[in-house]
């Protein structure tokens, strides 16, 4: 009888959980703790943090992480702020990340997750519903690129980097030329979308070409969502350089 038999026979009738082996790729959160061990990750940039969704994630599986998350939006930074004044490990950074400083107009939208630096295109009402993506407001927010933030912050290398930008994830990339040349980006996981939601959005192979020309390969796809009529709207992907 195999170790983990031996233990879930023990484990699943007083708990009802048992261990199972995950496969490579069909976890994001696993597959990241496996390209780069839970215990090593010790720098998280959550980029488009919103009101910290993910940034309960990173607390929860990376324990010594210290975690930068960065959102310009002040309605959704309070939310944030109110999570970091709660965990020391957090640091709410109220910015845009992208490919120059400087000052920039950001789009506040009916549903908040889709705020985006980019204008909505009309067509993603087909997928999204109605008035969902509608401005309700511009704003000028402050604006800094990711080396520059990394030199002002004294951050060296950055474990995990993890981008949901609304379309806006080329020219995050496109301030990082420090980092990716160097390879001090450990895993990159980004949200990538298959439909025309915002006016000059990165499309996926804009994506994986940039990262490919500093030696980022594509490792997995993930999280995965569907319109009502079964087209790939979008899903997380993953990189990471040869280890």
């Amino acid at each position: 009888m195999s170790f983990r038999r031996a233990i879930n026979r023990i484990l699943k009738p007083w708990t009802g959980y048992e261990i199972t082996k995950v496969e490579f790729g069909r976890d994001l959160w696993s597959d990241v703790k496996t390209i780069l061990a839970a215990g090593e990750i010790q720098t998280v940039f959550d980029v488009g943090a919103n009101e910290g969704q993910s940034a309960r994630e990173f607390l929860r599986h990376f324990p010594q992480a210290r975690i930068f998350s960065f959102e310009p939006t002040p309605t959704t930074f309070q939310k944030l702020t109110g999570l970091a004044a709660t965990e020391p490990r957090l640091t709410a950074v109220n910015q845009a990340l992208g490919a120059v400083p400087g000052r920039i107009e950001i789009n506040e939208n009916a549903f908040h997750q889709t705020n985006s630096i980019l204008p909505a295109n009309l067509p993603s009402e087909e997928y999204l519903g109605p008035g969902v993506i509608n401005c309700q407001r511009k704003i000028e927010v402050e604006m800094t690129t990711l080396d520059a933030f990394g030199r002002h912050a004294s951050v060296t290398g950055i474990d995990l980097l993890k981008m949901d930008v609304q379309g806006f994830e080329l020219f995050v990339l496109q301030g990082a030329q420090a980092f990716l040349s160097a390879r001090k980006i450990g895993c990159i996981v980004l949200e990538v979308s298959f439909i025309s939601l915002y006016e000059n959005q990165a499309s996926p192979q804009d994506l994986i070409t940039l990262l490919a020309s500093h030696h980022y390969d594509l490792m997995g796809f993930y999280d995965f969502a569907h319109s009502a009529h079964k087209r790939l709207m979008w899903c997380e992907m993953m990189f990471a350089p040869p280890r």
